[in-house]
């Protein structure tokens, strides 16, 4: 609903409003009502906008949940199948197929806004990033700088002195055959 207002017709110029015009005073505004039609419905927002409740089937929980349990028997296999080297990509790919289930289904980010989802895997690409960023500069940090390949020969040269130190200090065993030949001592004193 508008309001306007607009001079009366007594002050209005023009034509000759007539004898009922005459009878409002000059100068007085005349408050028009105008019905204004109502606004258009707002759009319905998208299904992900909602913030609906996402209920699943119990079965489909159940098979998330056999698939975890799947998931860790391999775990196990991978670290008793002695795979070397890729025994730990092995185990972390494992891992984060875990993770990705648990996060989808159980904390429902695969039903939620898709910004969320965004953040999320962004963020796990960044601490990947950065993680992959110090591996690398720890491998190769021996070929920039020579010295580094001999500081655990350092330490291995220290223990090996340390455990030479205390063979020193300590007495040294009886030899193999002392006492041979004697009878067992009794608890009595002669």
């Amino acid at each position: 609903m508008t309001i306007e207002q607009t001079p009366s017709p007594a002050t209005a110029p023009g034509p000759d409003p007539g004898p009922e015009a005459a009878r409002e005073p000059a100068g007085d505004l005349v408050a028009t009502v105008k019905a204004t039609p109502p606004a258009p419905p707002a759009p319905p927002p998208d299904e992900e906008d909602r913030g609906e409740v996402h209920v699943l089937p119990f079965r489909l929980y159940l098979a998330v949940y056999g698939g975890l349990l799947g998931l860790t028997a391999l775990t196990v296999g991978v670290s008793i199948a002695g795979l070397g080297r890729f025994a730990i990509a092995a185990a972390l790919t494992v891992a984060v197929l875990k993770a990705g289930l648990v996060i989808a289904y159980f904390m429902h980010l695969k039903y939620d806004v898709t910004f969320y989802s965004l953040a999320f895997f962004s963020s796990l690409i960044f601490v990947g990033l950065f993680l992959g960023l110090t591996l690398v500069d720890m491998t190769t940090r021996a070929s920039m700088n020579p010295e580094e390949e001999t500081f655990y020969k350092r330490k291995e040269d220290q223990e090996k002195r340390d455990a030479l130190q205390r063979a020193k200090r300590s007495p040294p065993p009886p030899p193999p055959d002392a006492g041979a030949g004697l009878p067992p001592a009794s608890g009595r004193r002669p």
